[in-house]
């Protein structure tokens, strides 16, 4: 059972909400360090063209493109 789910097969938190497309919701990753940032996108479903991804880590931010498949590097900011 993930932790924090009050019951796996419905979907539900603790707080008694349900929750929509957790499966598909994937966290963004960032093209220098490759960790995960604070953006979530669904798959199939979002698209970012010419995004400035923050990365709190490496504390930079780089111009991506998101296609709903796969994230692309389109340009590095100074």
């Amino acid at each position: 059972m993930t932790r924090g789910w009050r019951n796996e097969s419905e979907r539900v938190d603790i707080g008694g909400r349900k929750v929509y497309n957790q499966d598909k919701r994937i966290k963004l990753v960032c093209p220098r360090c490759k960790r995960p940032t604070n953006v979530v996108a669904i798959k199939g479903r979002t698209v970012l063209r010419n995004f400035p991804l923050f990365c709190k880590f490496c504390r930079t931010e780089t111009v991506i493109t998101y296609d709903g498949k796969s994230q692309s590097l389109r340009a590095r900011a100074e």
